[in-house]
């Protein structure tokens, strides 16, 4: 979308639909009451996350935002992100019968994008991805970087948690489990989210000649 032009991409519009039943179903637990829906929730369902990431990059890079406009689109973020926030640890201390430490503990981790407990995980990493890529937007070789080292950062995300039963030696154990204890999941920017909204930024912004056209039927230059 550039200027006043709209683009329709039928395709990607028809795989939000399909992911986002995806993400219901992971998290109504329908896929563990069917046949063979562990591996089906574990190698489909998991795409959902990273394909709204992908997207949400992409159509970043395609999108010409003003300074003004960039402000405006983050303070649409910040506020349900801070808002749900709150709500949601709130409704877990009340819940969960939490100690009045976890409050300070969930803040805490609010305050720096990284509540992995709630929902919300997903706008803080949008907000993160924007912010820093908006900062090395213009140096090709500044995004290339942040996304090796995203990639590295998303292996030790799952090495704690994915893959943590995998066999590892006396070190991995130890950094596996003082990871776990400080960040509790890898639903973060550093561990999953600014990886795929890069990777989709990259795509939009230098790629974007080759798309696939808007049914995905071909390519086109």
């Amino acid at each position: 979308m550039l200027g006043n032009e709209r683009e329709t991409y039928t395709c990607i519009d028809l795989l939000k639909f399909f992911f986002a039943c995806c993400v219901m179903l992971i998290h109504t637990g329908i896929s563990r009451k069917i046949t063979c829906g562990f591996y089906l929730q574990q190698m489909v369902f998991r795409l959902a996350v990273p394909f709204f990431f992908v997207c949400s990059g992409y159509f970043f890079a395609i999108t010409k935002y003003t300074k003004k406009d960039l402000t405006k689109r983050l303070k649409k973020l910040w506020i349900p992100y801070v808002f749900l926030g709150i709500f949601y640890i709130l409704l877990q201390f009340y819940m969960d019968q939490m100690p009045l430490t976890f409050i300070f503990d969930q803040m805490f981790r609010l305050s720096l994008l990284s509540v992995a407990t709630s929902v919300v995980w997903f706008i803080g990493s949008l907000i993160f991805s924007m912010i820093l890529i908006t900062h090395i937007q213009s140096n090709k070789k500044a995004i290339i970087f942040s996304i090796f080292i995203s990639l590295l950062l998303y292996l030790v995300g799952l090495s704690f948690t994915t893959y943590s039963f995998l066999p590892q030696n006396f070190f991995f154990t130890e950094l596996s489990s003082y990871l776990s204890t400080t960040f509790y999941h890898n639903r973060n920017p550093l561990f999953s989210g600014y990886l795929f909204f890069s990777l989709g930024y990259v795509i939009g912004k230098f790629y974007r000649d080759y798309k696939i056209n808007k049914w995905g039927g071909s390519f086109g230059a």
